[in-house]
C-alpha cells in the first residue's frame, strides 16, 4: 500500500478484506485492482481504496478556473495556437491546446490577429469551453497579453501605453492586446 503511486488499469491494490474498491477501481476474485490510470489515495476512515483520474482532476480544474495562462506558439491570420499551461493557481503538468480566434481578442474588428498577439508570447484568457482544443478569449480588460517577445529580435518588451509595447533592446514598437493584470518583468514581477 503506497498512498499516491502512479498505478495502470489493472493494477492490483489490496485484497477486499483491507479496502473496498472506491472510484477508479474494480474488484475481482477478492482483489481490488486500478480500472484508471492514475493516483492511489488508500482512504484509511472508510478503508476504500480510491484511483484519482488524471484526465479527470484536468477537466474539474478547467471548469472552475477563472483564467488560463498560455503560450502563443503559432500565429495564422485570423487564429492563434496557444499551449495552456496553468490555471488559476493550478500549473498543468502537461499543457494542452487552446485556441484563440481572431474575433476574441479585441472589442473591436481587427484585420489580423498580429494585431493583438504573437508567437511566444504570454496570455491570460478566459476559457469558453472545457472542450481542447480550449477556445480563449482576451476581450475582457483584464486579459492578453502578459509577457511579450519583439517579433525582431527575440527580446522582451515593455509597455508603453495601454496598446503598445517597445523592445527593451532594438526599440521596435509593436501593437498588443494587453491586460490590466499588467506585464511580467523578468523573476514574475508585475509592473
Amino acid at each position: 500500500m503506497d498512498q499516491g503511486n502512479v498505478v495502470l488499469p489493472g493494477t492490483y491494490l489490496s485484497t477486499i478484506e483491507e479496502f473496498m474498491p472506491g472510484d477508479g477501481t474494480y474488484e475481482k476474485e477478492g482483489a481490488v485492482y486500478a480500472g484508471v490510470v492514475g493516483r492511489t489515495f488508500y482512504d484509511m476512515i472508510n478503508r476504500k481504496v480510491n484511483v484519482i483520474c488524471f484526465k479527470r482532476n484536468y477537466i474539474q480544474v478547467l471548469r472552475k478556473a477563472k483564467s488560463l495562462l498560455g503560450i502563443v506558439m503559432s500565429v495564422s491570420e485570423d487564429q492563434a495556437q496557444v499551449y495552456i499551461v496553468a490555471a488559476d493557481d493550478t500549473r498543468f503538468v502537461r499543457p494542452f491546446s487552446g485556441v484563440l480566434h481572431a474575433s476574441q481578442v479585441y472589442q473591436k474588428h481587427v484585420d489580423q490577429i498580429t494585431q493583438g498577439v504573437r508567437t511566444g508570447d504570454v496570455i491570460r484568457a478566459r476559457p469558453m469551453s472545457t472542450v481542447v482544443p480550449v477556445p480563449l478569449s482576451i476581450k475582457a480588460k483584464e486579459f492578453g497579453v502578459i509577457l511579450a517577445y519583439c517579433s525582431q529580435c527575440g527580446s522582451i518588451m515593455k509597455r508603453i501605453d495601454d496598446d503598445h509595447v517597445k523592445c527593451t533592446k532594438c526599440g521596435q514598437v509593436e501593437t498588443r492586446k494587453l491586460s490590466s493584470f499588467g506585464m511580467v518583468r523578468r523573476h514574475g514581477s508585475q509592473g
